[in-house]
C-alpha cells in the first residue's frame, strides 16, 4: 500500500490523518474500477464467445439439411422408373428437359443437373443456362470421382441415404448428391453398375446466400486457399475449412458472427476510463487540499454521488438484462432492460429470492433449472427459461459471475438475453429434418422413427398394430400428362384425404414420389388388428378413387377446364405387427410386397394382407 510523504511541522496531525486518508481512498478507487474493467472485459468475452459458438453451430446446421434436402431429391429421380427407361436404356434429351433437366433445375433451383453412364461418361449436362451439347473441358474432377465413387458403393435398400459433398465442377465449388439409377422396388436389386444422376448446387452463389439470409449473415462467403491465411489472422472472423469430397480443402467458408460482448465494451469502455480520470483529478485534488477539511468533504461527498449515477448510467445503456445478487441469493440491484424483459417493478424485484422469482418451476414438481451456487464460480447456461411477472416463461442465456471477497462468495452478477428467436429457428430447421417438404407429413426418418417406438414392447408386452404401405396407381399418366407441378399438388390433396381418414394417434407419411405409409397403433382383438386395418384401408380406398379437382386455388371455371379432374385410385398392402414383423425393415418389405400383390389383382383400388 502506498503511503503518504512525512509531514512537515506545518501540518497539524488532523491534515496528515486526512492526506493519508487520501491515499487509502484513492488506492481503493483504483482497485474497484480496475475490478469492474475487468469484469466488463470477462463478460463481453464470455458473451462473444457463446455467440460465436451458436453461429458456427447454426451454419453447421443449415449446411448439413441443405445437403439432405438436395440428396432427397435426386434419390426421389433415381428410383423412378422412367428414369431407367429414358437415361439408362435409351437417353431421351426431351425426357430429360422436362423432368431432370431444366425442370429440376427450375423447382429446386439448382445449378447443375448431371447424368454419367456407367463408364463415367458424362451424357448429359444441363445447367441455368441450358442444356450443354459437349461436356466442360477437364469436368471429371478428382472430387466429383470421388462423389461418383461413393454412391456407387452405397448399399440399396429402403432407406436409401444421400450419398452428398462439395466438388469442383466447371471451374466452381458445387454441393453436390449423387444416386445410382435402379428400380426402387426390385426385390433382388442388380449389382451391375448403373448410370450415376447427380445434382447441384453452386456453393458461393446458391447454397452460401441461402444460409446467409437464414443467418441473417451478409457477410458469409467463400474464400480461395490464398486468403484463408489472411483472414485467420482478422480478429472476430469465424473460418471454416472446405473439405472436398476427395478430402481434399480448397479455401474455406467465413463470416463475422455478432459480437454483442464488444459492443457493449465499446459503448462502456469510454464511459468508465471517463470516469477513471474524473476520479484521478478529484483524489489529486483532495491531496493537495487536505488542510481545508470541509471543502474535502463535501468533494468527497460529491465524488461518490457522481460515480453511483455513472455506474447507474452505464446499467441503464445496456441492453441486456443485468441484476446482481447477495451472499443468499437476494436480488440487491437490476438495471431497467432486467426489469423490462422480466415484465417486474422495481420494488417487487429487489429482495425477491432470484432462484424462486426466475427459474422456471412447475406446480406440484421439484425445482427446475438452477442459477447455480456462488460458491461454484463462473457459470453460464443457454437452456434454461425465466419467469416474468405475469406468470409467462421465455428462454434465455445467461452468464452468471461471482464476486468474491475471501470465501464465500459475496454476491454475483447475472448478464442474461432473451434467446426465443433463435429457439424458433431451431424449431425451424428439426421440422424441415423430419417432415417432407411437399405434403407436410412425416418424411421417411421421422415415419422409420416413430414405427421403431411402437415396436418396443411396453411393460414386457408387444403392441399390436398395423402398416399400410399405399400406391397411387395412375399418378405417373397425372405426371405425364399434366407435368410436374399438377403432379405435386394431387399428391398434396392426396396427403390430406390419408389425415382425414385415420386417428390423431395414428401416423401418416410419405417415402417419396407416390408412395404413402400409414401405421396404425393400439389395435386389440383376437384377429390381431387385422378386421380394423381392413376397415381403414377400404376408407382410403374409397376416399382415393374420388377425383382430384387440379384447378388452381379459387378457380371456378370448370366448363373451361373439361380435364381439371383426375381419377388415380390407389393399392394397398397391409403387414400386422408383431404378428408379420418385429422390426422397421420387415414390416416395410413384408407390407412392400403386399402392395404388389394388390396391384397385381387389378389396379383401380383394393388392397391386399401379407
Amino acid at each position: 500500500m502506498m503511503r503518504a510523504a512525512p509531514l512537515s511541522g506545518r501540518h497539524s496531525p488532523a491534515v496528515a490523518n486526512l492526506r493519508q486518508l487520501g491515499w487509502l481512498v484513492s488506492m481503493a478507487i483504483a482497485v474497484s474500477l480496475t475490478m469492474s474493467v475487468a469484469l466488463l472485459l470477462f463478460m463481453a468475452r464470455a458473451q462473444d464467445d457463446v455467440a460465436a459458438s451458436a453461429s458456427r453451430k447454426h451454419f453447421t446446421e443449415l449446411q448439413s439439411l441443405q445437403a439432405r434436402q438436395l440428396g432427397r431429391h435426386v434419390l426421389d429421380y433415381s428410383s423412378w422408373d422412367e428414369s431407367i427407361t429414358f437415361l439408362v436404356q435409351e437417353i431421351d434429351i426431351d425426357w430429360w428437359e422436362a423432368n431432370p433437366g431444366t425442370n429440376a433445375i427450375d423447382v429446386f433451383q439448382l445449378s447443375h443437373s448431371l447424368y454419367v453412364d456407367p463408364q463415367n461418361r458424362l451424357r448429359l449436362h444441363t445447367s441455368a443456362q441450358g442444356t450443354a451439347q459437349e461436356p466442360p473441358e477437364g469436368w471429371l474432377t478428382p472430387s466429383l470421382a470421388a462423389l461418383l465413387a461413393r454412391a456407387r458403393a452405397a448399399q440399396p435398400g429402403p432407406d436409401d441415404a444421400p450419398v452428398a459433398g462439395v466438388v469442383e465442377f466447371a471451374g466452381e465449388l458445387h454441393l453436390m448428391a449423387a444416386a445410382v439409377i435402379r428400380p426402387l422396388h426390385t426385390q433382388a436389386p442388380d449389382r451391375e453398375p448403373r448410370g450415376i444422376l447427380l445434382f447441384g448446387r453452386n456453393l458461393a452463389a446458391d447454397a452460401l446466400a441461402e444460409a446467409g439470409d437464414i443467418m441473417a449473415q451478409p457477410e458469409l462467403r467463400w474464400l480461395p486457399p490464398g486468403e484463408v491465411t489472411a483472414a485467420r489472422q482478422t480478429a472476430g472472423t469465424l473460418v471454416l475449412p472446405v473439405v472436398l469430397a476427395s478430402e481434399e480443402v480448397r479455401g474455406a467458408i467465413t463470416w463475422r458472427p455478432p459480437t454483442p460482448g464488444r459492443a457493449l465494451t465499446e459503448r462502456l469502455l469510454p464511459v468508465m476510463a471517463a470516469a477513471f480520470l474524473l476520479v484521478a483529478v478529484v483524489v489529486l485534488a483532495v491531496v493537495r487540499r487536505s488542510r481545508v477539511l470541509a471543502e474535502q468533504i463535501e468533494r468527497d461527498a460529491r465524488t461518490r454521488e457522481d460515480l453511483a449515477r455513472r455506474n447507474e448510467l452505464i446499467l441503464e445503456a445496456v441492453g441486456e438484462g443485468i441484476f446482481g445478487v447477495d451472499g443468499e441469493g437476494r436480488v440487491v440491484f437490476a438495471n431497467p432492460a432486467a426489469l423490462q424483459q422480466l415484465r417486474l417493478e422495481k420494488n417487487a424485484f429487489i429482495g425477491s429470492d432470484a432462484q424462486q422469482l426466475l427459474v422456471e418451476r412447475r406446480a406440484g414438481t421439484a425445482a427446475g433449472a438452477s442459477l447455480g451456487r456462488l460458491q461454484d464460480g463462473p457459470a453460464s447456461s443457454e437452456h434454461s427459461r425465466f419467469l416474468r411477472g405475469d406468470g409467462s416463461s421465455f428462454s434465455v442465456e445467461y452468464v452468471l459471475t461471482p464476486l468474491r471477497q475471501d470465501d464465500p462468495a459475496a454476491g454475483a452478477v447475472v448478464v442474461f438475453r432473451d434467446i426465443t428467436e433463435r429457439r424458433q429457428n431451431e424449431e425451424n430447421i428439426r421440422y424441415r429434418a423430419n417432415f417432407d417438404a411437399l405434403t407436410g407429413l412425416a418424411n421417411r426418418q421421422m415415419f422409420v422413427e416413430r414405427l421403431a417406438e411402437a415396436l418396443r414392447p411396453r411393460q414386457g408386452e408387444a403392441q399390436a398394430g398395423a402398416l399400410l404401405f399405399i400406391d397411387l396407381d395412375h399418378f405417373k399418366e397425372v405426371n405425364d400428362s399434366r407435368g410436374h407441378r399438377a403432379g405435386d399438388f394431387l399428391l398434396q390433396l392426396a396427403a390430406q384425404r390419408l389425415r382425414d381418414q385415420v386417428r390423431d394417434v395414428d401416423i401418416v407419411g410419405r417415402l417419396g414420389g407416390d408412395e404413402f405409409v400409414v401405421m396404425l397403433s393400439g389395435l386389440s382383438g383376437p384377429d390381431h388388428g387385422l378386421d380394423a386395418a381392413a376397415l381403414v384401408a377400404g376408407k382410403l380406398v374409397q376416399v382415393l378413387q374420388q377425383p382430384f379437382d387440379l384447378r388452381p386455388a379459387g378457380s371456378t371455371d370448370g366448363e373451361s377446364q373439361p380435364d381439371a379432374a383426375a381419377w388415380v385410385g390407389a393399392s394397398i398392402g397391409i403387414a400386422l405387427f408383431p404378428k408379420d414383423g418385429t422390426d422397421t425393415d420387415t414390416l416395410l418389405q413384408h407390407a412392400d410386397q403386399a402392395m404388389y400383390r394388390a396391384k397385381q389383382e387389378g389396379r383401380g383400388g383394393g388392397y391386399a394382407f401379407y
